[in-house]
């Protein structure tokens, strides 16, 4: 399941755990073969924005791990 895509709802954010514990927020969207995320911490200190085109090709998860949690 898509971090980016579970847990609390509100004003178009999701709260969510990394999958090391850390909490994000984060909102997505797709269009035509693309696919947008934006992630941050609640501080607003640590924020990440990233895309996948084409057929939806990419690691949602993986890319917010190695951003949050390390490699």
């Amino acid at each position: 399941m898509c971090l980016a895509c579970r847990s609390w709802v509100g004003l178009g954010l999701r709260q969510s755990k990394a999958s090391c514990g850390k909490e994000v927020w984060a909102h997505g969207g797709d269009f035509h073969g693309t696919v947008a995320v934006a992630v941050t911490t609640r501080d607003g200190s640590h924020v990440l924005a990233f895309n996948f085109n084409g057929d939806w090709a990419g690691d949602i998860d993986a890319v917010i791990h190695g951003e949050f949690c390390g490699i």
